[in-house]
């Protein structure tokens, strides 16, 4: 779920949302997802431009939401992918894994992918990784991890 709204930050559209009716064109969109059993939803809106408003998130059951670091990685090597016209297969190959376990990643379903092990992946695509640590000097926000 978390992934599916950092993607419609990012202008994107995950494959697990729809449009909804009867809104008067205000662009609300819902994401259903499914997970270990239970059904998880947010309905957001995109009418503001540059932001996501979620209106309602709800699950049947408590969950925890993703690793929003693991997130951030997993939108660039997708972002990477797309890039190249990469196939999962072909992706699969570069990583290690199966194309199944690909596909499960790009969908949001990175849990059994360590921070480490995602990082791996971008040096598969040839990228070079840096991890910087600096002290944090703004007043107005809170210490943060980014992927740039």
């Amino acid at each position: 779920m978390g992934y599916a709204l950092y993607i419609a930050q990012r202008g994107g559209k995950h494959r697990d949302t729809n449009t909804l009716s009867g809104f008067g064109g205000a662009g609300v969109v819902e994401v259903v997802k499914d997970f270990r059993g239970d059904t998880f939803r947010a309905v957001y809106s995109l009418r503001y431009a540059g932001a996501v408003y979620v209106l309602h998130a709800f699950q049947k059951k408590s969950k925890t939401g993703r690793d929003f670091v693991k997130a951030q990685l997993v939108f660039k090597i997708d972002t990477l992918m797309k890039e190249r016209g990469l196939k999962q297969v072909e992706a699969a190959g570069l990583f290690g894994i199966r194309q199944p376990d690909v596909s499960k990643m790009l969908c949001g379903e990175f849990r059994q992918f360590s921070v480490e092990r995602l990082l791996r992946f971008l040096v598969a695509l040839d990228q070079d990784v840096e991890i910087l640590v600096k002290p944090h000097r703004d007043s107005k926000n809170a210490p943060a991890l980014n992927v740039f």
